[in-house]
């Protein structure tokens, strides 16, 4: 898929949205939806590039797939891992359950507990998307392309049903409402369903009328349950549980109608913010900003209660912010981009039907 520099905007707004939600900044207590905006733009451009894909043998197809996905989003993990794992070591602090994060299935142990040892709460969502891409190529690959679509929409809906009965099933437990690769199926499968019909003439009817249903599903479940309710799963899960979902809807639109923008060379405002240099530049670095955001708000806020500086300021915020970012792109030139050159360098060049080069 071609790559549109609108939608690198598109991520990093949801980034920034989580780690002002992560800052408690008042007003933000829906940042979290940076997340499923996250898992929406994900299926929209992975599904994309492998139905682009499909026509290589299946040999090159998935380990190629594979290949790019592990070098994208293993090294930095680990590394992570390794350095909150020192940090619990040198403090004297327990690295119960640590196993499940070497083995990538973190979601299901926080989900479980709701706890974590460190700071690696932000990782159950890069467990649940890559649980989801061990399985989504092989549906992709295996699917014929007129029967896709209704396979997806059931999909959609039955991971709707399947958080509920999780969540339930649980006791009522609110984190696993959200953990499991189950609960965040609709928010993939919508983007994917929209890379699979985004060239279609009624892509724009239909976008329309969903962002239309999910505005207005989103608006009534904060109004109802009221703005405050939403920085703990316990204030708002058992009230609105479809939200996850309409958000996911509104989310898919949107980044629908940015891709059509960009075919169409359709110029617009939000276009035009979207492609503003800071929002892209974050986007660039988004997965760094992710990964590394709670350790660096961490270590302000330390920093910050020997000089006095309350964490809930705005000296404090615009601190751990700057030094978030710091971290995030010496981590993204020093690290990641070594990986990403062999991302590169792996990766056959395929010209797709449609004449894109990958």
């Amino acid at each position: 898929m071609k790559h549109i520099r609108t939608l690198d905007g598109v991520r990093g707004f949801a980034v920034i949205i989580v780690m002002l939600f992560h800052l408690e900044i008042p007003g933000f207590s829906l940042g979290w939806a940076g997340v499923p905006l996250f898992f929406c733009l994900s299926g929209f451009l992975i599904t994309g590039i492998l139905l682009e894909q499909k026509q290589q043998p299946f040999k090159e197809y998935l380990g190629g797939f594979l290949l790019n996905r592990l070098l994208r989003i293993f090294p930095l993990f680990y590394a992570y891992l390794l350095v909150n794992y020192l940090f619990l070591k040198a403090t004297g602090q327990s690295a119960a359950g640590y196993i499940w994060f070497i083995l990538y299935l973190q979601n299901l142990y926080i989900g479980i507990t709701g706890t974590t040892p460190g700071f690696v709460i932000q990782t159950w969502s890069l467990a649940a998307e890559e649980q989801f891409y061990w399985l989504w190529p092989l549906a992709i690959f295996f699917l014929k392309g007129r029967v896709m679509v209704k396979v997806f929409i059931p999909l959609i809906i039955f991971s709707l049903l399947a958080r509920s009965f999780i969540y339930h099933a649980s006791g009522n437990n609110p984190y696993m409402f959200n953990a499991t690769l189950l609960s965040c199926t609709d928010a993939l499968i919508l983007g994917a369903l929209f890379a699979k019909i985004k060239d279609y003439k009624s892509a724009p009817r239909v976008a329309f009328w969903m962002l239309l249903a999910g505005l207005a599903l989103s608006a009534y479940a904060v109004i109802t349950t009221g703005l405050s309710a939403f920085w703990l799963p316990s204030g708002w899960v058992g009230k609105c549980g479809y939200l996850p979902t309409s958000m996911a809807m509104v989310f898919t639109a949107i980044i629908f109608y940015v891709y059509h923008w960009d075919k169409q060379a359709i110029s617009n405002p939000l276009a035009s913010v979207l492609e503003n240099k800071f929002l892209v530049y974050t986007g660039k670095i988004s997965y760094g900003l992710y990964m590394w955001h709670l350790a660096c708000f961490f270590a302000i806020t330390v920093i910050g209660r020997k000089f006095g500086v309350d964490n809930h300021s705005l000296i404090f915020f615009i601190i751990a912010l700057l030094f978030a970012y710091l971290v995030s792109t010496l981590s993204y030139y020093l690290f990641e981009v070594h990986f990403l050159k062999l991302k590169r360098k792996a990766r056959r060049t395929v010209t797709s039907p449609n004449g894109i080069v990958l």
